[in-house]
């Protein structure tokens, strides 16, 4: 039984899926409180340390890491600062890393973090990465894994780099497309930070702060964190020792998708190609949601703002996504009239200049599909 180290183990995603594969966990490094809690409590038999720069890595024969990604992320692609080689961003930090990894290196590594890392912005970045573990002795692969192409309901693609002492050279061609029928009645998800979620369009990458809302025919919904376990593919509860529910939500979206974390364990263990798995319907979301408060009103008023240019009174389409449009905005505006008495005034303002401006301009709402074949790439 191969035995691994989790450095930056978050809420345990490589360490459920790696103990699915049947290897075993004997070293965690987490140092966020909300997250430790979680890791002691799921998995009591591994050794959890605070700093993943200064674990002990002898007799260790793999070692994942999901490194910060605040430097690399598509909101950090923003920022003057960031990427791997700047000292003050927070995934400067793999470099140390990869030092400790090198005083006793295992056969096996397995890094992940933002697609953004494969982009042109951070090539040379990457370069210095992988030149960082060539220089200790690991030959690599580097690909580009989205969780909805392996069982997930989300979209969600992140860099995984794998790495072995031995010499690895990847054989197995993961899938790039996954085809499934979706019967649901509950088909919208969309958060604050843009992107959207129905059977047509899956899931949005859900990522640590965000207010996610599920859209139904009728009625907007709030996503419990049960419901977010579920997207990233956690059992029922799996961070109900995290602490409030802010807790559990940004500890989830800063973590890495079991579906994917699976899939990457087994190209670098096995180089199996047959990987995918079809998801679900999304009808088992439903139950783990709750009709959204005035709290909702912020991520409904950037969804109509996105799909109509409705800023200083121009109502005229913003952008191309017509699901948002023949289906989903009805459904905002409609959940803003039943609750202009619960949200912030500011926010009601808005809304009413919002509806003053759409006037006569929507399209008739469209029947919602009973039926939709969901197709995920890479």
């Amino acid at each position: 039984m191969l035995s691994v180290a989790s450095l930056f183990a978050g809420i345990g995603g490589f360490d459920l899926a790696a103990e699915r594969m049947g290897l075993e966990v004997v070293l965690q490094a987490e140092i966020n409180p909300s997250a430790q809690r979680v890791l002691r409590a799921r998995f009591p038999r591994a050794r959890l340390e605070p700093d993943a720069t200064r674990v002990d890595l002898r007799g260790v024969d793999l070692v994942t890491a999901g490194f910060p990604c605040q430097g690399l992320s598509q909101a950090a692609s923003t920022r003057k600062a960031g990427g791997i080689l700047d000292p003050d961003s927070p995934s400067h930090v793999v470099l140390a890393v990869i030092e400790q990894i090198a005083k006793a290196p295992p056969e096996y590594l397995l890094f992940e973090n933002s697609s953004e890392l494969e982009t042109a912005k951070y090539a040379e970045d990457m370069r210095v990465l992988l030149a960082a573990l060539r220089a200790i002795g690991y030959s690599t692969s580097t690909v580009l894994l989205n969780a909805g192409c392996y069982g997930s309901r989300m979209r969600r693609s992140r860099t995984f780099i794998l790495g072995r002492t031995s010499g690895f050279r990847l054989m197995a061609d993961p899938a790039a497309r996954v085809r499934w029928q979706c019967k649901a009645e509950a088909i919208g998800v969309q958060n604050q930070h843009g992107g959207a979620m129905w059977c047509a369009q899956p899931s949005i990458t859900l990522k640590a702060g965000s207010y996610s809302l599920m859209v139904t025919p009728d009625e907007v919904r709030s996503l419990l964190p049960e419901a977010v376990e579920s997207l990233f593919g956690y059992p029922t509860g799996w961070t109900s020792d995290a602490g409030s529910m802010t807790d559990r939500y940004d500890r989830l979206g800063n973590s890495v998708s079991i579906y994917a974390a699976r899939a990457a364990l087994q190209l670098l263990l096995r180089n199996r190609a047959d990987l995918a798995t079809p998801s679900a319907s999304y009808t088992d979301l439903y139950p783990l949601t709750k009709p959204a408060g005035g709290g909702a009103a912020g991520s409904a008023l950037g969804r109509i703002a996105r799909t109509w240019d409705v800023r200083g009174g121009k109502g005229r389409m913003g952008n191309t996504n017509l699901v948002e449009l023949h289906y989903c905005v009805p459904v905002y505006l409609r959940w803003f009239e039943e609750h202009l008495d619960t949200v912030r005034p500011q926010d009601r303002a808005t809304m009413l200049g919002y509806l003053d401006t759409l006037a006569g301009r929507l399209p008739a709402p469209r029947p919602w599909p009973q039926a939709v074949e969901v197709v995920m790439e890479q």
